[in-house]
């Protein structure tokens, strides 16, 4: 049997005599390096019999074939959900953080107005004291007049008698 043709031949064999090291040619020629060109024929065969088993596959079960692709869109969604999430997540803690601040700034003004308006009013009631007190001495001193007075009168008075 010819190992190119795959025909049986009826020859003799003293007449026929092999080549050994074309034979080992033709056995390995599939590990020689035919060029470029064939490796990319190759490489383009190899894709299209990849492909072509894909698109069996879809036509022998298109509902698992969209079921798949639904579930990878889906998958790639809820990833980017989670993403977005995440970064709303810190914005806003950021924001929070933010508002906390200012709150404290605000409230330290706040404290700050309070105290100084208290200084204030403070400031105010001891110079208002101070007057009370100025004349609270005139009133006494004008009281001890009356009652020195008062008493004098009432000394004058109990020498002379109404008949």
């Amino acid at each position: 049997m010819c190992k190119i043709c795959k025909i049986v031949h009826n020859v003799h064999p003293e007449s026929f005599t092999l080549n050994i090291q074309l034979e080992n040619l033709i056995e390995n020629i599939e590990y020689l390096r035919m060029g470029d060109e064939y490796e990319s024929a190759k490489e383009r065969f190899e894709e299209f019999t990849t492909y072509f088993e894909r698109l069996t596959e879809i036509r022998d079960d298109a509902e698992l074939f969209v079921h798949e692709k639904i579930s990878e869109i889906k998958l790639k969604v809820d990833l980017r959900r989670e993403k977005l999430k995440t970064k709303i997540d810190e914005e806003a803690l950021k924001l929070i953080d933010e508002l906390n601040e200012y709150e404290k700034e605000c409230r330290e003004k706040i404290n700050n107005l309070e105290k100084s308006k208290l200084e204030s009013k403070l400031k105010q009631w001891e110079d208002d004291m101070e007057s009370w007190s100025k004349q609270l001495a005139c009133f006494h001193k004008d009281v001890d007049t009356w009652k020195k007075i008062d008493s004098e009168c009432s000394s004058k008075l109990v020498g002379f008698s109404l008949v």
